[in-house]
Order: C-alpha cells, then sequence, then structure tokens
C-alpha cells in the first residue's frame, strides 16, 4: 500500500472523527511518511510499518472511549468504551462479554431488591398506622422501619458495587489497550 491509498484509508476508517480531528490524524501520518522516505524507507515498507488502517482505527476509537469515561465514568461512556474494546477482537468477546453482563445483571438484581425492600418497608409504615392497633400497630411499624434500612443498605452496597466494577472495568480495558498496542 502506498502513501495515497493509505491516506485514503485512513480518511475512510476515521469517519467518527470530527473534521479537524481527521486532519490531525492525517498530518500525522503523513509526517511518518516524509520522516520515512527522508531515512530512505519506501511507501510501502512505511504502510505496512504503520499497521492496517482498520486495525488503527479501532484502536483509536477504543482510546477515545476510554478517555472519555475516565473524564465521565458514567454507564453510557463505560458502555461505549467497552464496546470500542471488545471490536479491537473476538478474544475480547469471548472473555469479557459473559462475565461483565452476569456482574451487570447481579448488580441490577441488587437495585432491584433495594428498591423493593424500601418501597415495601415503607408501605409497611404507612400502612401500619390505620390498619392495626394496639401492639400489632408497633410490630407492624417496627418491621417497616427495618425491611426499608434493610433496602437501604442493599442500595448503598449496590451503588458502591457499580462504582467499584466501573473502575475496575475502566482499568481493565486501559490494560487491554496497552496490549493490543504492543
Amino acid at each position: 500500500m502506498n502513501k495515497d491509498s493509505f491516506l485514503k484509508e485512513i480518511k475512510k476508517q476515521f469517519l467518527f472523527l470530527d473534521k479537524e480531528e481527521l486532519e490531525d490524524v492525517l498530518n500525522d501520518y503523513a509526517e511518518h511518511f516524509a520522516m520515512g522516505l527522508e531515512a530512505g524507507r519506501t511507501e510501502e515498507e512505511i504502510a505496512a510499518s504503520l499497521g492496517d488502517p482498520k486495525t488503527l482505527s479501532k484502536q483509536y476509537l477504543a482510546e477515545f472511549r476510554l478517555e472519555q469515561a475516565k473524564n465521565k465514568a458514567t454507564p453510557g461512556n463505560i458502555a461505549r468504551a467497552l464496546l470500542a474494546v471488545v471490536a479491537l477482537g473476538l478474544f475480547n468477546v469471548i472473555v469479557m462479554l459473559g462475565p461483565i453482563m452476569a456482574i451487570f445483571s447481579i448488580f441490577l438484581a441488587l437495585f432491584i431488591i433495594a428498591l423493593a425492600l424500601l418501597g415495601s418497608g415503607i408501605a409497611m409504615m404507612i400502612f401500619a398506622l390505620p390498619l392495626f392497633t394496639g401492639m400489632a400497630t408497633g410490630a407492624v411499624f417496627l418491621t417497616g422501619v427495618a425491611i426499608a434500612a434493610l433496602g437501604v443498605i442493599f442500595l448503598v452496597l449496590a451503588w458502591g458495587g457499580t462504582k467499584l466494577f466501573g473502575s475496575l472495568l475502566i482499568r481493565y480495558i486501559q490494560k487491554n489497550i496497552d496490549i493490543i498496542k504492543d
């Protein structure tokens, strides 16, 4: 592949960039060719040493998405970073996606359980007063308080676990990108 076809392919593969960033990437690769030609290498040798434009664009996108996730660790940004890394290879799909979906499902279940406990505890406290009399009212009310407190504990644990999992996932994605680069 010569310089022109390499840069044309880069332009085609890096469509996700805005115009200014795309020009910077094209200029960087053009500079690689200029330096390589000065060193006596052919355009084909330079293109081969730079790598496949499709793979380069996937790596660049994965790094870009990872930076977004590091700067703002929202579930959407983490998911986009994960998908960009998964696109880098079949190994990532097999190794990463199954366990990540399982862990995601566990945290989703924890949130649902927490909200159910919290809601049922509050409902018990509200309905205990008019429906029961005497000691039963106090027992039902305190049971409602205990169940609501358990719901809050589950909610805090699920939230903390989700944040921890997100930060660990970002680290794993970064290490994966570093391994693929080498």
